[in-house]
């Protein structure tokens, strides 16, 4: 990997710890961002925050440019790693937290605007899905749901744009996208396809449908 090729707060970023798991979500120990999305890449925690404002919209977030890992892809409001440390290792509570923090950072959301008691562990995913030839995503992700309206400040190197879909636009411009010249995270699509609908059409009684055992997908496109 030559780092030189890539944004240098992306690279730095890169150094950060994650958490290795096993399949059963069973904590390893620890290694780098880099580490873990390169080449073959480690099997570690990551999370997905799905928004939905007082309208029951749902907010969309095109990744920047700048990114290393599917620059310029749509995907759910925030999706990224907690860390290994005491705050974000534990568990629901650990990535609730790395949630929180990573919102203030990508999404420029006020610092103490989110409680950890607002956001809903739904339930995890175990998949694969690469990038390039040298960059992969290989992830035990926690999916989040979050209801509330908030202010954005999006941190251009890490968004470049968002926008708010009801569910009947948000199905047309994912059918749609690449017809479109619009782009897909895997990770989202997968939510999009076997989770996301199933609980925006009971998001009054959400909670009712969590379901925390691992649902394993394989690799995907």
């Amino acid at each position: 990997m030559e780092s030189n090729r890539y944004d240098s707060t992306q690279n730095e970023m890169m150094l950060e710890k994650c958490i290795l798991v096993d399949e059963e979500d069973t904590v390893l120990g620890s290694d780098s961002k880099k580490n873990c999305h390169y080449l073959e890449g480690k099997l570690h925690r990551a999370f997905s925050v799905l928004l939905f404002n007082s309208r029951g919209e749902f907010l969309l977030q095109k990744r920047a440019g700048s990114k290393i890992t599917f620059p310029s892809y749509w995907a759910n409001a925030c999706c990224s790693h907690p860390l290994y440390n005491d705050e974000e290792v534990n568990g629901g509570i650990g990535v609730k937290n790395a949630a929180i923090r990573k919102m203030e950072q990508e999404l420029g959301v006020e610092k103490g605007a989110v409680k950890s008691s607002e956001l809903e562990l739904m339930t995890r995913m175990h998949y694969e899905a690469k990038f390039n030839d040298e960059w992969i995503e290989r992830e035990m992700d926690y999916i989040l749901i979050l209801k509330k309206d908030l202010k954005f400040n999006p941190n251009p190197n890490e968004i470049e744009e968002i926008r708010f879909f009801d569910m009947r636009s948000l199905d047309k411009f994912v059918k749609n996208a690449e017809n479109n010249g619009n782009k897909i995270g895997p990770w989202f699509r997968l939510i999009n396809d076997n989770f996301l609908y199933e609980w925006w059409k009971s998001l009054d009684r959400v909670t009712e449908s969590k379901n925390l055992e691992i649902h394993k997908f394989g690799r995907v496109e």
